[in-house]
C-alpha cells in the first residue's frame, strides 16, 4: 500500500488521501476528498474531479457498505476502483487526481489556520477513533500507542492531545 495525505493548514482546500494498494493480483486506486473546509470548495473545483472520476466510469466504482463517520464529508468526486490488469489506469487516475489537487493548492485563497486546524484535527481524531481498515491494520501491526501518533501526528499533521 502506498499512501499520500495532503492536509493544507494555510489554504482553504478540502483534505484528501491517496491510496494504491496491490493485493492478490488486484489493483485498488482511492482518491478520498473530504470538506474540511472553512468556506464551501467551488462546484468548478470538484467538477474538475468528477470528470477524472468519469474517465473510468467503466470500471466499477467500489461503494463503501454501510453508513460512516466520514459519509457527510466525503466528496461524490472520491474515487475507488479496483481491477486486475489495470495498474496504469488507476496510476493515471491517482496522478491526474494529484496534479489537479496541487495546481488549486496553488490558487487557493490562504485561511486562518488556527481554524483550520481545528477542522484537521477534529478528522483525524475521529478516523483514529472510529477504526477502518487501514486504521485497524495500522493499529494490529504496530499497537494503539505507535498508531495513534502516526495518524494524528505524522499523516494529519496534528499533536496527541
Amino acid at each position: 500500500m502506498e499512501t499520500v495525505v495532503f492536509t493544507p493548514y494555510d489554504k482553504d482546500v478540502p483534505l484528501i488521501n491517496l491510496d494504491m494498494v496491490h493485493f492478490l493480483k488486484k489493483e485498488t486506486a482511492i482518491a478520498e476528498l473530504y470538506d474540511i473546509q472553512i468556506n464551501p470548495y467551488p462546484d468548478s473545483a470538484l467538477d474538475e474531479y468528477g470528470r477524472i472520476k468519469l474517465d473510468d466510469s467503466d470500471l466499477t466504482d467500489q461503494v463503501s457498505k454501510g453508513t460512516h463517520w466520514y459519509d457527510d464529508i466525503l466528496y461524490p468526486c472520491s474515487y475507488h476502483n479496483t481491477g486486475k490488469g489495470i495498474t496504469s489506469r488507476l496510476l493515471t487516475a491517482s496522478r491526474k487526481y494529484a496534479e489537479s489537487y496541487v495546481r488549486q493548492l496553488g490558487e487557493a485563497e490562504c485561511c486562518d489556520p488556527s481554524v483550520k486546524s481545528v477542522k484537521i484535527r477534529d478528522f483525524a481524531d475521529k478516523l483514529y477513533a472510529s477504526g477502518g481498515p487501514a486504521v485497524d491494520q495500522i493499529v494490529k501491526l504496530f499497537g494503539p500507542e505507535f498508531a495513534e501518533r502516526l495518524i494524528k501526528k505524522y499523516m494529519y499533521g496534528t499533536a496527541i492531545i
